[in-house]
């Protein structure tokens, strides 16, 4: 079974990828229709794109997607043939990387998109996983790394990236410590 997937997808996703989480299932990107999803549990990208062709789920272990990433330069396309079993081969171009798929099911991220008529309310925000929102735009083409923010208080905020037509995510507020409206100096 034959995989297309454009690099681009890959390379904006991997930055919400779990790097060495105990839940293995979080350290790779699930490759599924025309979507890449990736999420550490606390942030989740996901990126929309009609060329990609994918049978059927795959989640592929950050490894190799950082392996692809790097030698398409987020451009073109990565090829993965399905073995035997979990065995899977990356190609790009004329190199090619043998790994296995992470064993495991990977969570319903749809359950935790926040819907668009809530409303909107003040949060706030791991500030590592805003810089990784924005390394994820610019390897997804958006020099200015341009992101929208719709929070809804204790609950996952929605975020969208308005130059990047495809691409969205979630990110978890930081339950509230700074015990109310935040001040700013004078």
């Amino acid at each position: 079974m034959q995989y297309i997937i454009p690099a681009q997808s890959l390379a904006f996703v991997i930055h919400a990828a779990g790097k060495k989480d105990v839940r293995y299932y979080l350290n790779g990107v699930y490759v599924h229709g025309y979507l890449c999803t990736a999420t550490n549990g606390h942030f989740m990208l996901r990126r929309r794109d009609d060329t990609q062709v994918a049978p059927e789920p795959l989640l592929l272990p950050r490894e190799a997607v950082e392996w692809a990433v790097k030698r398409t330069k987020g451009g073109g396309s990565v090829y993965v043939a399905r073995g035997e079993g979990r065995s899977l081969t990356v190609t790009v171009g004329v190199e090619s990387l043998k790994c296995e798929e992470i064993d495991g099911k990977y969570p319903d991220v749809d359950a935790i998109i926040p819907v668009q008529d809530a409303p909107l309310e003040l949060a706030g925000f791991n500030g590592e996983y805003l810089t990784a929102l924005a390394k994820a735009a610019k390897a997804a083409g958006d020099r200015y790394a341009c992101l929208r923010i719709e929070s809804v208080g204790a609950f996952a905020a929605r975020v969208d990236f308005p130059n990047l037509p495809g691409c969205g995510g979630v990110i978890m507020p930081i339950r509230d410590t700074f015990g109310g409206r935040p001040v700013v100096p004078r």
